[in-house]
């Protein structure tokens, strides 16, 4: 007897891959979603976004560059919450596309950064040559102005990029950008106008001094003052200086009540260990309503200001996942899963970045910041400010958008302290020098992580030198390496840097190091430059750095083998 046959399954139908196509719809339902309110259906959708998270980047890219998102801003945080914070490859494709608009290259560029290019003077260069690459960049760079500072303090980080586009063109394109933005945005261009105060061109300086002298705000009081000490121009000097004593007079109008602006309270102040060169970065961090993180550094040389910057952090990438579960190579991931992982929603702002717009070149480690009161920044500032008054270098730009989180209030209150951040003289006469092993191990510290000569100079020095005929380094090589790279005026360098980084260290509560740096500065002070080799802190840096430089990358450059014992 036949067995009964079983009746066939009836056919799965198959599922339609997704398309393209079906992303964009997507995309727009989403951003349509959101401008109106509707959260719960912006959510559901991104729930397919975040499914095919990399066709969607390609949709995101595509229509940022047709113009078709009605707030690129959030394009881009979308793309880097979905790329996970690793969006350098799709951005430099938005940056480099001609056909894109101005701003949204501009603002692609922004969040890629340019450090990682070079030196200033070639990332200069080749910010000249990406504004060559645009439509109207001019007006791009006057109109994004316009626009940022109608928001003002939000977008700052913008207002910082614009700066460092205007200082590589030339003074009339610069003056006429200010002046179109002037017109556009009136008396809120005052925070830009103080930037260009810091500008080196007698130009620009000439028509920010007039403007702030128009618009009589009081918040712009500090930033004429350091110009009246700075310039060397006698002309533009006696017009600043009278229109302080205008301002002096706290004559208020409309222009001054509109456009003062209440600072957030400080939530914390950390400065880093002090470098070789004198280098410490101040980092100051602030969380409220109108700016949910935000981070402002200050970059601080034996020379003075080198840098100011900051940038604002909306929200976090990953919220579940460890650090280390999702690297750079998000292609591997994946495709599926995530959902609860990936947030998509958009910043209060269009102009906001998700992260490190332009990471200054900061010495030390996170392990070396050590917390510092306000008082304290404002007094390594104002040391640092005392240096460009002696030797007349400007000041970075940038520095007067940033320097208003310093204080507690604007304009700030007469008796706002200012603390210098140096140990007493009387400190430092008891503590003995100790011995070259000492110092080695004690620059072998978290806090002394930048103390190293630069490792291309010191191979350099070395293969000018002879090597060492036994383990040990005699007088020929110290000798040799001090002339090649040291002159008379690192003893005061290192002398002035040490003394800041003894208060670091007072501060951190290491009192050991403390003691043993205040004995170097103490025996430094008194060293002539023909003594240098002998020093047993000049021999332990070199000692210390061609170790680190040798252990790390470089034995094989050179001819014959230094031994370090």
């Amino acid at each position: 007897m036949p067995l009964p046959r079983k009746k066939a399954p009836e056919p799965i139908p198959l599922r339609r891959p997704v398309t393209e196509d079906d992303i964009e719809r997507a995309v727009l339902a989403n951003f349509d979603a959101l401008l109106a309110g509707e959260v719960g259906q912006a959510t559901e959708t991104s729930k397919l976004l975040v499914r095919h998270r990399r066709m969607t980047v390609t949709v995101l890219a595509r229509l940022l560059i047709e113009d078709r998102l009605p707030a690129p801003g959030a394009g881009f945080h979308m793309i880097e919450a979905l790329t996970f914070g690793y969006p350098h490859d799709i951005l430099r494709q938005i940056a480099l596309n001609p056909h894109a608009p101005d701003v949204t290259r501009f603002g692609a560029h922004r969040r890629m950064g340019w450090q990682h290019l070079g030196s200033d003077a070639e990332i200069a260069r080749l910010r000249q040559e990406f504004l060559s690459t645009m439509r109207d960049p001019e007006g791009m760079l006057a109109v994004t102005a316009a626009v940022v500072l109608e928001t003002w303090p939000v977008g700052l980080e913008i207002l910082d990029e614009i700066v460092r586009y205007l200082a590589v063109l030339d003074s009339a394109a610069r003056v006429a950008i200010l002046r179109r933005v002037v017109d556009a945005a009136e008396g809120r261009a005052v925070w830009l106008l103080h930037a260009m105060l810091a500008m080196p061109d007698i130009e620009t300086q000439r028509y920010a001094v007039q403007e702030l002298a128009r618009f009589r705000n009081p918040v712009s009081s500090g930033p004429l003052s350091r110009f009246v000490k700075l310039t060397s121009a006698a002309e533009l000097r006696d017009a600043a200086e009278a229109a302080l004593q205008r301002m002096r007079l706290r004559a208020v109008d409309r222009t001054t009540d509109a456009f003062l602006w209440q600072l957030p309270a400080h939530r914390t102040v950390r400065g880093s260990a002090i470098g070789l060169d004198g280098a410490q970065t101040l980092v100051l961090t602030f969380e409220d309503e109108l700016t949910p993180r935000l981070y402002v550094e200050f970059l601080v040389t034996d020379a003075g200001i080198a840098d100011a910057g900051g940038r604002v952090i909306v929200i976090q990438h990953l919220e579940d996942a460890g650090d280390d579960e999702y690297d750079d190579e998000y292609d591997d991931l994946e495709e599926d899963g995530a959902d609860e992982q990936i947030s998509l929603a958009p910043a209060a702002s269009e102009y906001v970045s998700g992260g490190i717009v332009r990471p200054l070149r900061a010495p030390g480690s996170v392990n070396a910041q050590i917390e510092i009161d306000p008082a304290h920044a404002r007094g390594i500032i104002a040391a640092a400010l005392e240096q460009h008054i002696a030797s007349g270098r400007p000041l970075p730009p940038t520095f007067e958008l940033w320097e208003p989180y310093l204080h507690e209030a604007l304009p700030p209150a007469p008796d706002e302290p200012t603390v210098p951040a140096m140990l007493p003289d009387r400190a430092i006469a008891p503590n003995p020098l100790p011995e070259q092993r000492a110092l080695e191990q004690m620059l072998m510290g978290a806090g002394f992580g930048t103390w190293l000569i630069p490792a291309d100079r010191l191979f350099a020095a070395m293969e000018r030198v002879p090597p060492p005929a036994s383990p040990r380094w005699s007088n020929r090589q110290y000798e040799g390496l001090v002339e090649q790279l040291f002159t008379p005026d690192d003893i005061g360098t290192l002398t002035r840097a040490l003394l800041r980084q003894a208060w670091m260290l007072d501060r951190s509560g290491d009192t050991l190091d403390r003691d043993s740096v205040l004995g170097i500065v103490q025996s430094l002070r008194t060293l002539s430059y023909h003594d240098m080799p002998k020093h047993p802190f000049v021999r332990a840096l070199l000692q210390h750095s061609a170790m680190v430089a040798l252990s790390s990358s470089a034995a094989a450059l050179l001819d014959e083998p230094w031994d370090l014992v």
